[in-house]
């Protein structure tokens, strides 16, 4: 169990070849079209979490390779992207983030960072990783240490109906429920969740073959995200979903 998070490494290390989105999003995406899609929903939805915080200081949680990163540098943070792939963390380079993005390796399970400095934590895609809720709970426990009172958690997730294992990939799908009584126990205190768009949709795959314009995807986010809050978790496939909880 103590090494349970660097048993995962060598998976994300030998995607870091990859373009630095397909390696933290969609590896079989080769045209870039779904990854750009999936990452404009990301970036949308955690600036405007954001934008009326006064977010400072940030903690770019599994961050990869900083995909992320220029949309947390564009709210006037400071922020430190932890991961535990190398691979990954040798391509923040290329996006060119400057100073104020700090890329640091972990062990993934305490961060290198002191109590209660940040105002917040992003992460996407990352909690679904973990696969064992004991360990998704000492990492919820260190994002409740290094947040400063007031701060908050925002994470994109991928939710479904009932929880379901998926070895291969590495993921657990877990409730919005389960997420909820997570965060909890962490000591965070749950205040959102949302969801966002929908896995497995016909105009997902048309996305992904450039048969959709680009010129309309933010139309269609927009359409999923009010699909979302109207239809809910269905039986049949997983949900991108937002949650935000906040330290006390």
């Amino acid at each position: 169990m103590k090494d349970a998070p660097l048993d995962q490494r060598p998976h994300w290390d030998a995607l870091a070849h990859l373009d630095p989105d397909a390696a933290v999003i969609d590896p079989r995406d080769r045209r870039g079209d779904k990854n750009a899609y999936l990452a404009a929903i990301r970036n949308e939805t955690i600036a405007q979490s954001l934008a009326a915080r006064g977010v400072r200081t940030a903690l770019d949680l599994g961050c990869g390779t900083g995909s992320l990163g220029r949309t947390l540098l564009g709210l006037g943070a400071r922020v430190v992207g932890l991961d535990i792939a190398r691979g990954l963390l040798a391509r923040v380079a290329e996006r060119g983030l400057g100073d104020a993005y700090l890329p640091v390796l972990y062990d993934g399970w305490r961060f290198p960072i002191r109590d209660a400095s940040l105002d917040a934590v992003t992460t996407y895609v990352v909690m679904t990783h973990i696969v064992e809720d004991r360990q998704l709970i000492q990492v919820l426990g260190e994002c409740a240490r290094v947040l400063a009172p007031g701060g908050v958690l925002i994470a994109i997730e991928q939710v479904r109906r009932k929880v379901r294992d998926q070895p291969s990939a590495f993921k657990r799908f877990r409730t919005l429920a389960s997420y909820e009584q997570l965060f909890a126990e962490a000591g965070l205190r749950p205040r959102r969740a949302e969801i966002l768009r929908y896995g497995h949709t016909p105009w997902i795959y048309l996305i992904r073959f450039g048969w959709i314009p680009k010129r309309l995807h933010g139309r269609l986010a927009r359409l999923e995200r009010w699909w979302g809050s109207r239809i809910g978790v269905p039986p049949w496939d997983y949900c991108d979903v937002l949650f935000e909880a906040a330290k006390p």
